[in-house]
């Protein structure tokens, strides 16, 4: 749940313009970048026989995943990022759950400390739920959820420095849900907006995909993020980058999936030009195993 808009104080903003002033002209060097964070949570009830398990680790440079016939799941820093959960469970099957999970940050460089920088991204959130009828007791399946969350944080300086949340930018999910003989859900939503962070501060990524079924259900769900600078921007102020936690990748989506950047910008004037000004409570990122 969303709590009260967060307000910056007035002190906040000497602070900022301070922090500018001492970065003015920087650039990252990609490697000084602060690491994310990937974790998996997966489990399958006494007739599917999988242990509750946690799996957590800094280390970007590979994917983690677990898959076996109740239940997959995937995080994959590489390439284009992507989380993914699925798991089915035949009928008088107890339930079968997991989740994918991955955070990582994203610094925003450039020759003037006093320019705001206008960021695109798209994601596709996608979610599958289904049952069967004729399950035990006439319910059919009572409880598949799948659920695919991603959101945005924003940091005044490195992360790893003491009081550089700012706070929570943007925040997307799409859930299904099956119950009482319902054969099946899905849920598609292609995401494609926008965030104007100011020049040196860093974006803090985060994509869950989670998934429960029992009892003859399915579910599946999954998020894959993009993230590229405003084109027209560019243009007229060369030099801005954006760079990425160690291993992570940006690759742009596959053919068909959301629209190119050169698209977005004209999509985003009918919703009244570039920028998020939503603040909203704090929700921590996992940058360390849990």
């Amino acid at each position: 749940m969303r709590m009260s808009a967060y307000v910056r104080p007035i002190a906040a903003t000497l602070m900022l313009a301070l922090f500018q002033a001492a970065h003015a002209g920087t650039t990252a060097d990609p490697a000084a970048i602060p690491g994310g964070n990937q974790q998996l949570d997966y489990f399958g009830g006494s007739s599917l026989q999988i242990a509750p398990t946690h799996v957590g680790t800094a280390d970007l440079s590979a994917p983690i995943s677990y898959s076996s016939p109740a239940v997959s799941v995937i995080s994959n820093p590489l390439g284009e990022p992507t989380v993914s959960a699925s798991a089915s469970a035949g009928i008088g099957d107890t339930v079968a759950t997991g989740r994918a999970a991955l955070s990582y940050f994203i610094y925003v460089s450039g020759p003037d400390p006093a320019l705001s920088v206008p960021i695109f991204f798209s994601s596709n959130l996608s979610v599958t739920a289904g049952g069967t009828d004729g399950a035990p007791n006439g319910n059919g399946n009572e409880g598949s959820l799948a659920s695919a969350e991603f959101y945005l944080q924003e940091y005044n300086a490195s992360p790893t420095v003491s009081n550089s949340y700012v706070g929570e930018i943007y925040d997307k999910s799409v859930y299904a849900q099956t119950r009482f003989n319902n054969p099946g859900y899905s849920n598609d939503l292609s995401l494609f907006d926008s965030v104007t962070i100011p020049t040196g501060f860093y974006l803090g990524a985060v994509i869950t995909a989670d998934v429960s079924t029992q009892d003859g259900g399915i579910a599946s769900a999954s998020a894959d993020p993009y993230f590229s600078i405003d084109p027209a921007f560019l243009a007229a102020h060369p030099g801005y980058t954006l760079s990425f936690s160690p291993f992570v990748g940006n690759d742009a989506p596959s053919p068909g999936g959301v629209p190119e950047p050169a698209t977005w910008a004209m999509m985003l004037i009918g919703f009244g030009g570039i920028g998020f000004t939503m603040r909203g409570q704090t929700k921590a990122i996992f940058t360390q195993p849990v």
